[in-house]
């Protein structure tokens, strides 16, 4: 069985505690890798965030939208 699941990810989600304890997401590349496990990614692709930018932490994302439909 085949299934289609697209997901939209927050940008908010990628942030983290800096040293100035903000919270911040950072420009960059960002590679998305998908398995059973750690030992067995079968998808992998990669995203590029423009700008750095912090967030108040009440903004923060904890999870992504799925949709899952058949393939």
């Amino acid at each position: 069985e085949k299934k289609r699941i697209c997901f939209t990810l927050p940008v908010s989600q990628l942030a983290f505690w800096d040293r100035n304890k903000k919270w911040k997401v950072e420009a960059g590349d960002m590679d998305v890798l998908i398995g059973s496990s750690s030992q067995d990614i079968r998808l992998e692709d990669s995203f590029h965030i423009i700008d750095s930018t912090w967030l108040d932490g009440k903004e923060r994302g904890f999870y992504a939208k799925a949709q899952v439909t058949n393939a």
